[in-house]
């Protein structure tokens, strides 16, 4: 943009600029709706690799003013199974499960372009896109303490009990065998030797 051009639009009106907004949104909207299409019929039907068909697709649209590599990669199908399932670190900000959410929200919207809002298939994929927004939301939760201390479980040793214990203690080489009955009371002691 030159500064004439920058003159010329601050003298626009707002509603000329919306108007021309309005004219041109669909047909851009249109154009992202196509990456999907194009990434399905080469790897699905052409039977092309993931990174030939995402080379293919840049490399045909590089003369287009500000498309890249980003583009194709926010538009990818999630039906298909040649798309690879990028794992997404969890992160210690808030602000970045808005991030991760939102992006998931826009390539789900832009996936279901082709459902029809309502069918079975819509619907099937909108609950799934809720539950895994959910399952994140639930994953990047603090975990308290209480879940990595280890567990511990106290044995009653009986006082008639403490001279067989001791006797097993100096005649094991290497470990004791002990039994305990169902209320967890020591019942014998026996030396590995």
């Amino acid at each position: 943009m030159t500064y004439t051009d920058d003159l010329y639009n601050q003298n626009r009106t707002y509603e000329s600029l919306s108007q021309e907004f309005k004219e041109l949104y669909p047909m851009a909207r249109r154009a992202f709706d196509l990456i999907p299409m194009m990434y399905d019929r080469l790897t699905l039907i052409d039977k092309m690799s993931h990174s030939d068909t995402i080379t293919k697709i840049y490399q045909d649209h590089t003369d287009l003013e500000g498309f890249s590599r980003r583009n194709i990669y926010r538009f990818l199908p999630l039906g298909n199974p040649n798309v690879p399932r990028r794992v997404v670190p969890r992160r210690h900000k808030s602000n970045s499960i808005k991030y991760v959410l939102q992006s998931s929200q826009d390539n789900l919207s832009a996936d279901t372009n082709y459902l029809q809002e309502g069918s079975s298939s819509y619907e099937e994929l909108k609950q799934k896109n809720y539950e895994l927004e959910l399952a994140l939301e639930e994953s990047t939760k603090p975990v308290s303490a209480a879940k990595f201390t280890p567990f511990i479980k106290k044995y009653q040793v009986p006082k008639d009990k403490h001279d067989e214990l001791s006797e097993a203690i100096k005649k094991s080489i290497n470990f004791l065998i002990l039994e305990f009955d169902n209320r967890d009371n020591l019942i014998s002691a026996i030396a590995d030797t």
